[in-house]
């Protein structure tokens, strides 16, 4: 008589985790990022390919470590230190606080190596490093106002409607896959997984024998992928961070003379809490998630004229394009008449503003 295999839920979140992993991977790289890669000093690849970056006292393993596509005066390259979650509930303090103390350990770390560097002539590039969770459910208040004072970033993807659909097939794939198997290969999965939610890929391999129902769904999460046409990162000044994903492209011909597109922000009137800005005159929708708390704090400090600045690709280049907005009167966000929110690009195919 065969013994049962029991999958716990964490298995299957682990395995869920890399999954989505792989998807931000795809809409980081799509927007221009570039994935760090092992340096043979601060910067190692271990055997299941995950990078691990060493800090102060130890090394610490990094699911999604980019570096931001452009330069910014007066400002050591920008190094994103992402950590990705697919949990049930909201993620808590717990997760955040084991940020803050690796996010420390990095920084500390990094003085020490360069003068290391010194004696054996290796030169280390100086970074800005930014940690960032990204949660697939995400975060409790506390959560959020821990990693604002301790300067640790979060982004939400509970209620982008873009992304809905792909969190869905994650779950379903966990359900037609061999967990344990896959946990014990996951450096071949990540590797697979890579390869097949490409959109130009190419290799019909399936390592795992995965049944045919799993392979549909895989490729069933790559055609999601492939419906996002247009994504990029914001924060606000308070540093909230928000991603916006469309299934249309960038409205170009609404751009006016001062390169300005004037937006409403608006509530899906299919669902609650999912939020979208929309350009007057378009029927592009930029769908985003945020946290009411978090923003809120923000729009009780701030001031200032609502936008997001991000760069259009022309046929010169790229072209600096602001999106401007008013949330004053949607009555879900707790806010006043008077008091508005900036959010800042900070990610793919943009700049920083000052």
């Amino acid at each position: 008589m065969s013994k049962e295999i029991t999958v716990s839920k964490r298995e299957k979140g682990l395995v869920k985790g890399y999954v989505f992993e792989s998807v931000i991977k795809i809409l980081l790289e799509r927007n221009q990022f570039k994935e760090v890669q092992e340096d043979g000093y601060t910067v190692i690849q271990n055997r299941d390919n995950f990078i691990e970056i060493w800090g102060k006292g130890a090394k610490h393993q990094i699911d999604c470590p980019y570096f931001y596509p452009f330069a910014i005066p007066f400002v050591d390259r920008i190094r994103l230190l992402g950590e990705v979650k697919f949990h049930e509930k909201p993620i808590g303090k717990s997760v955040v606080r084991e940020a803050i103390g690796t996010l420390k350990d990095v920084q500390d770390g990094q003085g020490l190596s360069r003068q290391m560097a010194e004696f054996s002539r290796y030169y280390i590039e100086p970074t800005t490093d930014f940690w960032i969770i990204i949660s697939a459910s995400g975060f409790v208040p506390e959560a959020w106002t821990l990693a604002t004072a301790h300067g640790v970033k979060l982004i939400s993807f509970e209620n982008n409607f873009i992304v809905a659909e792909i969190k869905k097939k994650i779950n379903e794939l966990v359900d037609n896959i061999d967990v344990k198997a896959t946990l014990s290969k996951i450096n071949l999965f990540r590797n697979f997984l890579k390869n097949r939610l490409s959109i130009n890929w190419i290799d019909d391999s399936n390592p795992f024998d995965l049944s045919v129902k799993a392979v549909e769904i895989i490729d069933s999460i790559q055609e999601e992928l492939g419906k996002i046409k247009c994504c990029f990162w914001g924060f606000t000044k308070n540093q909230t961070f928000i991603c916006f994903t469309s299934d249309k492209e960038f409205p170009r011909a609404l751009i006016n003379h001062a390169g300005v597109i004037m937006c409403e922000l608006k509530e899906e009137a299919s669902s609650s809490n999912l939020y979208y800005l929309t350009p007057l005159g378009s029927d592009v929708k930029f769908y985003f998630d945020f946290s009411k708390f978090s923003l809120e704090k923000s729009l009780m400090i701030h001031d200032d004229v609502d936008m997001v600045e991000t760069l259009v690709q022309s046929d010169s280049g790229y072209d600096s394009v602001t999106l401007k907005w008013n949330i004053s009167d949607l009555n879900k966000i707790p806010t006043s008449s008077d008091i508005n929110a900036n959010p800042l690009l900070s990610g793919p195919s943009t700049k920083l503003l000052n």
